[in-house]
């Protein structure tokens, strides 16, 4: 988790970094000495391009400015994705010949008394940019239209310096207009995506049960039949027989667990819900959570840990103790412990002067964590293996980060990021310490009285 002094220090960065952009923007200004009547031209397109939404007004909207205001035919180009340029407003003249875009990207381009101002915007995804072939300069803007004037008179070096600024603002509030069509549409397709998924998979999830089922009683009915042959007989053929039914009901076992486990956590991240919302929306009840979700899932990790010679440790409240009861979503909560444990799996190493492999498994009640009276349930994850860089583990759920010591693992460095988003809804804590035979991982939870 980053600490509290190193978010002040970003804000205060971020703070002097915009005093000092406007500083250099009233400099700009001053420089420009920009007329009121061009000032206003300027400040009505910006108000306009914001009020329409449809992107064709916008193409429109640059070209009814400079007429109104400054009595200058224009016309408006727009890249394509055939990488040339497409007429977009009412034409002037004749059929004319852009500029080629190296040219473009480097600023305005005069042909005889026509003037090309690139309209360009500032573009964040290089790769995207490469897909729509849009080609970006050194500095990162992309030219994505092209405004063409046709002056009465000759420009002056003021009249060339506004247009340019005029043709900038125009290329990114097409920028932002595209990005907002983009997401938009991400937004349908994801819609569209989680329905899809909903019939075709969790749907058919239900016919699975239905014949895992059937199956279970075959396989019941299976090991019936071998226990009343081998009462009447008994051989080496039974014997076998009996030896497979039961790794077979071992086997099933297994699967179902592993079955019931997956289809779970699909249901869990695949809600309509958080499509919906955009964001992870729990649906919370109150569950003892050793029983109902640590327990499990060490279930589920033991056998992968045993392959991996990792001893698995556990200590949990003495039997009889009362269930540290929370408010939580299962799904959701039983996912970041599937995570952590993941984790563990992939990075237990030997700490140095030891040989062993570990993973210990501790929950525990801590009073009055979350205030007087309002108690948390800690569990932790423990692992053997040498220490964090201090450095690193302040940034260890930050998403896409993934520490050095990760580099020959697979991994997308968004699992203790989502253990951060889910944990902080259930207004507890995740974090990380350096332990002293290992490396400690917990989350914190509110407990809520056990009614």
């Amino acid at each position: 988790m980053l600490s509290p002094d190193r978010d002040l220090d970003e804000e205060q960065k971020r703070s002097l970094e915009i005093t000092n952009r406007i500083r250099e923007k009233i400099t700009d200004y001053n420089r420009y000495r920009f007329t009121a009547h061009q000032s206003c031209a300027l400040n009505i397109f910006f108000d306009l391009a914001q009020e329409y939404e449809d992107i064709r007004h916008l193409y429109h909207l640059p070209v009814k400015v400079l007429r109104l205001f400054f009595e200058l035919d224009s016309e408006f180009y727009v890249l394509s994705r055939k990488h040339s340029f497409e007429l977009r407003t009412q034409p002037v003249s004749g059929a004319i010949s852009l500029p080629p875009l190296s040219e473009l990207l480097e600023g305005p381009v005069r042909q005889d008394q026509i003037w090309f101002f690139p309209a360009r915007g500032r573009i964040w995804n290089l790769a995207e940019a490469a897909d729509q072939n849009i080609e970006v300069s050194e500095s990162g803007l992309g030219v994505l239209g092209v405004l063409v004037l046709y002056p009465k008179t000759p420009l002056s070096e003021h009249d060339r310096l506004y247009y340019e600024k005029f043709a900038n603002r125009v290329g990114f509030a097409l920028h932002n207009r595209l990005l907002a069509q983009k997401n938009r549409e991400h937004i349908n397709f994801v819609r569209n995506l989680v329905h899809d998924i909903g019939h075709n998979v969790i749907t058919p999830n239900l016919y699975f049960k239905l014949l895992m089922k059937q199956m279970e009683g075959k396989i019941k009915a299976l090991g019936e039949i071998s226990r009343d042959l081998n009462v009447e007989c008994r051989s080496e053929t039974l014997q076998a027989l009996s030896n497979l039914y039961a790794r077979i009901l071992e086997q099933y076992g297994e699967i179902v667990r592993h079955f019931h486990q997956s289809s779970f956590f699909l249901e869990t991240l695949l809600r309509q819900s958080h499509f919906d919302k955009g964001e992870y929306v729990l649906q919370k009840n109150r569950l003892d959570i050793l029983k109902r979700v640590v327990l499990p899932q060490v279930e589920r990790y033991r056998v992968r840990f045993e392959e991996k010679n990792i001893a698995v440790e556990e200590h949990y409240p003495t039997e009889g103790a009362s269930p540290m009861v929370v408010e939580a979503d299962m799904g959701l909560v039983s996912q970041v412990l599937a995570n952590i444990f993941s984790n563990a799996l992939k990075y237990t190493r030997p700490t140095p002067g030891r040989e062993d492999l570990f993973m210990r498994c501790s929950v525990e009640c801590v009073a009055d964590y979350f205030g007087k009276g309002q108690d948390g349930v800690k569990i932790s994850i423990t692992t053997s293996g040498p220490a964090i860089d201090p450095k690193e583990a302040l940034r260890l759920f930050e998403e896409n980060f993934r520490a050095s010591n990760t580099e020959h693992e697979y991994g997308t460095g968004h699992g203790l990021h989502f253990i951060k988003i889910i944990i902080a809804q259930h207004n507890g804590e995740s974090g990380y310490n350096r332990a002293q035979d290992g490396n400690e991982f917990y989350v914190i939870l509110p407990c809520v009285d056990n009614d």
